[in-house]
């Protein structure tokens, strides 16, 4: 399959942080199954998760660090899986991506964000063209307030690597190699509900990691903003964009997703203070230091598998 209309799969980033579900969006489409992020993350059984990065034992919150089979759970409805393969290196990062592409599979891949921005960004693969890797962005520069037709953000949105360029796209430090994730039709899986277990069995255990590295946090000391960025931030922000897209979805505003808003402003506030070298005034750290003992307590009540069951989720979706 040659996907050279690529305003046909091509869906617009609307949330934060959600650029890895637009693109499964885009990965379906490119199968013909036309959906949204706010779909597939909305109607999945667990929209959300809270992991414990393995090697420097910091928290990664919301859609973006969903394993395979997590994903799977989303994406099981609407008959497919994702596999995610990663190459040792950046040259066999290549020729793995080379290989795909020649068999005509689009794949998911996360690069750097362009313009010189922090961090990475989740963009498509769609074909190997006259030795350029083609591609789409779901695109975290536009306007998400704006929704935009593909020809008029054509030139924004659609890649062109030369291998060069997809080379320094994929580098990271310290010899990072992205993954490639490819659809494939998904197999009767074994049921669902010892893997709903599992998934908040992982959350829990990251929640009392959360609660033990931040329980003695000194708001009042600039030196906390490099723990409210490992620890806090990825729960606040990443988080509650999740949260947020799911309640959007079912049509309602979780106790959640309110205090994560609430808890965002003052941690965007705090931030400012800090990076301004002004002193952090009693208010706000006092105000911080409440906010996060009751996350423990909210956070606690979100991931508990009990309270899921009985809130009726699992049974709407079966």
């Amino acid at each position: 399959m040659r996907l050279r209309d690529r305003a046909q799969i091509w869906r617009q980033q609307k949330y934060n942080n959600s650029c890895a579900w637009d693109c499964f969006s885009m990965l379906l489409a490119a199968r013909g199954v036309k959906t949204t992020a706010r779909e597939i993350v909305g109607s999945s059984h667990v929209p959300y998760q809270l992991r414990l990065h393995p090697k420097d034992h910091r928290l990664s919150a919301g859609m973006l660090v969903q394993s395979d089979s997590s994903v799977g759970l989303a994406l099981e409805r609407f008959g497919f899986r994702l596999g995610s393969r990663r190459a040792a290196t950046i040259p066999e990062y290549i020729a793995l991506a080379k290989k795909t592409l020649g068999n005509t599979d689009a794949f998911v891949t996360n690069l750097k964000r362009p313009d010189s921005l922090p961090g990475r960004h989740a963009v498509v693969m769609t074909e190997l063209q006259d030795s350029r890797f083609m591609g789409l962005d779901p695109d975290c520069r536009l306007d998400r307030s704006k929704n935009y037709n593909y020809s008029d953000v054509e030139e924004t949105v659609a890649l062109n690597f030369r291998e060069e360029d997809l080379v320094q796209a994929a580098s990271g430090e310290k010899g990072f190699v992205p993954l490639i994730g490819v659809l494939s039709p998904s197999t009767p899986q074994e049921p669902v509900f010892p893997s709903l277990q599992d998934v908040f069995r992982i959350s829990n255990d990251a929640l009392k990691f959360y609660s033990s590295q931040t329980k003695d946090l000194d708001f009042k000391n600039g030196d906390s903003l490099d723990a409210v960025y490992s620890m806090i931030k990825p729960i606040v922000l990443d988080l509650r964009t999740a949260i947020e897209i799911r309640d959007e979805f079912l049509n309602h505003k979780s106790k959640t997703a309110s205090f994560l808003n609430e808890f965002e402003r003052e941690i965007l506030s705090f931030r400012e203070l800090v990076r301004g070298g002004r002193v952090v005034p009693d208010k706000t750290a006092n105000r911080l230091s409440i906010l996060l003992k009751e996350s423990y307590i909210i956070l606690e009540e979100h991931f508990s598998f009990s309270a899921f069951l009985k809130g009726g989720h699992y049974a709407r979706q079966n």
